[in-house]
């Protein structure tokens, strides 16, 4: 007799197993001469539930996050209080802290043990910036005017793993949801014949045509206009100037008209400006469009780091140019104090969750170069103590301060205050769950969203007592340069 995968009963995480039921028994099949996997993924991408994670273009070592998965075992999302979880097909509803749900289901799901150096089995998906009502008592002003989930996580048996480094592609089938035994192990197989038989059908597709670039005709709004955008800032100034921040960061949001397949939009967005965390989310109702250089969190073997963003320059026409503008940046007072308040910042999150004295700084004030400009990094890391799993580290550091800023919960009530529609899915995260405990997250910036016929996306900038208003604003166009090409629309606003 066939038996039935567990449902996850309660959201409480004491209710969950404190040993797995699921110890590891991960089946890996490495494909020779693999299909490039923008092209794999396109035979599944408009799937509800198929979600991809690029490869870095600009670095090899974090291979384990370039991975896609389609037809998810499991689905999680939430809306304030409200949970949804859909198991193979049975979707029920209920009602708590979806931390604390996902902390005992990562654990009821948990491997135990990676093969080959990969996660194995896991969840993809993103966190939206409002989870932030979990953790803190904050004010909700802001109107949420697009209702999306606050939270989408889909739980995948089968994944497809890439190393471009290599250009080596593995499959990895688990059985689950199933515990071990005869069943968990047909699962398992017939999974993985699933993944041989979509990569035997990419080869007979052979590569496919480049799909044209757009031209939009339809205006670009934002949901701030320019005189709008600096009394916000002027607000925040003042506040600075009160005493009550140091720096706060404040984005608009651009929409216009979208009518197209927003895979292929993706596609264009990947090839013409390549991102180190790019992701794309098929949500159902909506897909997510992920363009983001920046590094939220990393866990892996004990060990925790984040790579916050802070100072940025336009790339020049030339060489030349492009030296005298990294130059500027490097001695830029605003930038350079803006990215210490960050670091400090970053310092003190990773300081809750990590072992006395083990907090330090790897990388600091380091220029990454992208197609449309030039960014200040540093890499903050640390050990973690016995115990802490990734929903732990989420719990202490999210939202991430790059986006916030500082100190972090003021900084956010005056965000909530001074921009008129919620973030939602923007500034959170978006990244890879591994039920071996192995966490990779972005920062949501300069991502979309489409819904409807309507895309969206928002950029913003960091405050500090010596900003300049307009520069800002010039700021939060450059930063959606790469959408506003990719569009075919105009720079800024019309009207």
């Amino acid at each position: 007799m066939t038996s039935s995968p567990l449902i996850p009963g309660s959201h409480t995480s004491h209710l969950a197993p404190r040993t797995s039921d699921y110890s590891s028994d991960l089946l890996v099949e490495e494909v020779p001469n693999p299909p490039a996997l923008a092209e794999l993924f396109d035979l599944i991408a408009r799937r509800p539930g198929a979600s991809f994670l690029d490869p870095d273009p600009y670095a090899v070592n974090r291979w384990h996050s370039a991975c896609f998965g389609y037809d998810p075992f499991l689905t999680f999302s939430s809306k304030g209080h409200g949970i949804t979880v859909s198991l193979q097909g049975q979707s029920r509803g209920l009602r708590g802290d979806p931390f604390s749900y996902l902390h005992g289901l990562f654990r009821q799901y948990a491997d135990g043990e990676s093969v080959e150096g990969h996660p194995g089995s896991g969840a993809i998906g993103y966190f939206g910036y409002d989870l932030r009502h979990h953790l803190e008592k904050l004010p909700a002003v802001a109107v949420d005017d697009l209702q999306l989930p606050d939270c989408v996580l889909n739980f995948y048996d089968l994944l497809f793993w890439f190393d471009p480094a290599s250009n080596r592609l593995c499959i990895t089938s688990s059985g689950l949801p199933f515990p071990p035994g005869a069943d968990r192990r047909r699962r398992a197989r017939e999974r993985l014949q699933d993944g041989l038989d979509l990569i035997r059908r990419a080869r007979l597709a052979g590569q496919r045509t480049p799909p044209e670039s757009p031209h939009n005709d339809a205006p670009l709004e934002s949901n701030m206009s320019k005189e709008g955008y600096f009394k916000a800032l002027e607000a925040v100034l003042e506040y600075i100037a009160a005493g009550d921040i140091y720096q706060a960061n404040i984005s608009q949001r651009f929409a216009t008209r979208f009518q197209g397949d927003p895979w292929a939009l993706y596609g264009r967005l990947r090839t013409r400006f390549p991102a180190s965390f790019g992701a794309y989310l098929d949500c159902g109702h909506f897909q997510v469009l992920s363009n983001s250089p920046e590094r939220f969190l990393l866990v892996e073997d004990g060990q925790i780091s984040t790579c916050p963003i802070k100072g940025t320059r336009p790339r020049g026409m030339t060489v030349e140019d492009d030296a005298r503008m990294i130059g500027h940046l490097r001695r830029d007072p605003k930038e350079r104090a803006e990215h210490v308040m960050i670091v400090d910042l970053e310092r003190n999150d990773l300081g809750k969750i990590c072992k006395v004295g083990s907090v330090h700084v790897e990388q600091f004030e380091v220029i990454e170069t992208y197609h449309t400009l030039h960014h200040m990094v540093s890499t903050v890391a640390g050990t973690l103590e016995e115990g802490i799993g990734p929903i732990d580290c989420l719990r202490a550091t999210f939202p991430g301060g790059s986006i916030t800023g500082a100190p972090k919960i003021r900084a956010m009530e005056i965000i909530d205050e001074v921009e008129p529609t919620a973030r939602g899915l923007y500034t959170g995260a978006i990244g890879f769950i591994g039920f071996s405990g192995k966490m990779d997250l972005n920062i949501v910036i300069r991502t979309a969203i489409v819904t409807g016929e309507r895309i969206y996306f928002q950029t913003g900038g960091g405050i500090v007592a010596d900003s300049s208003p307009k520069r800002e604003y010039e700021e939060t166009l450059l930063k959606a340069e790469t959408f506003f090409r990719t569009l075919g629309v105009g720079r800024g606003p019309k009207g």
